[in-house]
């Protein structure tokens, strides 16, 4: 199980918008801290208890479905037929409404058939076509919205309409309209390219593997020193200073050294003298550099293990005490990865 596996899963348009395109390897995050998963038809405080294990040991963030299995189960095994046992590890790609969601497991399609037909308040909406052999559970039209029914299952907080496949029984698929839900199905059945298919992407994803992540977060929109100054062209100027050179692509993840949480960052750049720049102003950044989310220095942030460049890619590696901190990077859009 790895990033670049997860990649494949999804079409090769789904990392062109500003959302961050995440994986989730919660198998393997279990496997580094001897997390126990919990058995099939665990109770919902078992079930509760491994996600935040994941999340507060190992750094896992999670997805909507990880979250929603948290704190569902086991009713949401009985509403769509499989519970959280069944997810080894999911990616989540895409913008509304083509947002793309796949994850891998074993998933009994009998029980979920079942309970898709059984669920009162969804089964009148419940149509299942077939698409290149794969059944569809297809509820609602194209990017629905029915208020009156929120929170009565799966991805449906405002009663949104889904789109469920599970070709093979081993993967999980869900969107919310049928070309998004069809474009997923060809990058498994008809060899439609995915977005491990991308250059920028395979290589991200193969150079955080070789770190052994088991949790990753991609962008092609990385922020720069014009998003975060927010306009004052004094802090503009200042952040462009110490910012790294344009790069195409960032990817961070987290991974275990020894039981000791370590953050892999990879910048995919134009060439190899821009990978050897930013190698250069990455490693000052973290022993001179101010995170401007928190206000703390990097160098009490991180501990900078390696900072190398190997082609046209920037490689970088570091301990860190707070095991959630690679996800915030990203996500609030800090200084450590901010470019020119």
């Amino acid at each position: 199980m790895s990033v670049e596996r997860m990649l494949s899963l999804v079409p090769r348009n789904a990392g062109s918008t500003a959302n961050l395109v995440s994986v989730n390897l919660y198998q393997n995050a279990a496997k580094a801290f001897s997390i126990a998963g919990p058995a099939a038809g665990a109770d919902q405080a078992t079930v509760s208890h491994y996600y935040n294990d994941l999340r507060t040991k190992a750094g896992v963030p999670g997805s909507d479905l990880s979250q929603q299995l948290a704190e569902d189960t086991p009713g949401s095994a009985k509403q769509i037929g499989f519970d959280a046992h069944a997810v080894t590890a999911d990616v989540s790609a895409g913008a509304p409404p083509d947002s793309y969601f796949a994850a891998l497991g074993h998933y009994d399609t009998a029980a979920i058939d079942k309970a898709a037909h059984a669920d009162k308040t969804w089964s009148g909406q419940l149509t299942t076509p077939t698409y290149d052999k794969t059944t569809i559970y297809r509820w609602g039209n194209d990017n629905a919205i029915n208020i009156r029914l929120v929170n009565t299952g799966l991805f449906t907080t405002i009663g949104q309409s889904r789109r469920f496949a599970f070709p093979g029984g081993k993967e999980f698929l869900y969107a919310r309209n049928d070309q998004a839900m069809h474009a997923m199905l060809d990058t498994g059945t008809k060899g439609a390219t995915s977005l491990a298919d991308q250059a920028d992407f395979a290589a991200a994803a193969k150079a955080l593997d070789a770190q052994h992540v088991y949790a990753a977060a991609l962008t092609t929109r990385p922020p720069t020193a014009a998003d975060i100054s927010r306009g004052i062209p004094v802090l503009r100027k200042r952040l462009q200073a110490i910012a790294l050179a344009p790069y195409r692509l960032a990817g961070i993840g987290v991974a275990a050294s020894h039981g000791v949480p370590t953050m892999a960052v990879v910048l995919v750049n134009r060439d190899a003298a821009t990978a050897q720049a930013n190698a250069s102003k990455l490693a000052s950044t973290v022993r001179s550099g101010t995170s401007l989310a928190t206000d703390q220095p990097w160098s009490t942030l991180l501990t900078m293990r390696n900072v190398h460049a190997s082609g046209n890619l920037t490689i970088g590696t570091f301990t860190t005490r707070n095991v959630t901190l690679w996800n915030s990077i990203l996500i609030n859009r800090d200084s450590l990865l901010m470019q020119r």
